[in-house]
């Protein structure tokens, strides 16, 4: 009975941990790709060009399974801002450019509460800044 009280407290925290460390490593592969994407955009390669250059990048900082996965559901996001009020808003610095968006949603390991309801999936939003 006492193994089973502190089984469950430690599998849970190493629940946790992981949960934390796959965020971050998500967080900063996906940061590098936006730079990447972007980079790749104003040096003037076609889009495509670009998007295959990130999923190459993706599958070799995740794994070929893992880094398809991610790169099949990453939504894309790209545009020109201009005015300094928008770069404000969307927290990119203060010189107008190119603004390259990644956003990916992917499940927990773990569920929990958050203000009465179940939280079921982590989002990551990386944004990246070309001023040429």
């Amino acid at each position: 009975m006492e193994a089973v009280l502190v089984l469950l407290p430690i599998c849970l925290a190493i629940f946790l941990l992981l949960e934390i460390l796959r965020r971050e490593v998500f967080y900063v592969v996906l940061g590098h790709a936006s730079c990447l994407w972007g980079r790749n955009l104003a040096l003037g390669e076609t889009s495509q060009q670009a998007r295959h250059r990130t999923g190459n990048f993706l599958k070799k900082a995740l794994g070929e399974s893992l880094g398809g996965e991610v790169f099949r559901h990453l939504s894309v996001d790209s545009f020109y801002v201009t005015h300094s009020a928008d770069l404000h808003r969307l927290k990119a610095g203060d010189k107008s450019g190119g603004l390259l968006e990644l956003y990916y949603r992917y499940p927990q390991l773990i569920q929990f509460e958050v203000r009465n309801s179940k939280k079921h999936h982590q989002e990551i939003i990386n944004k990246c800044l070309f001023p040429f």
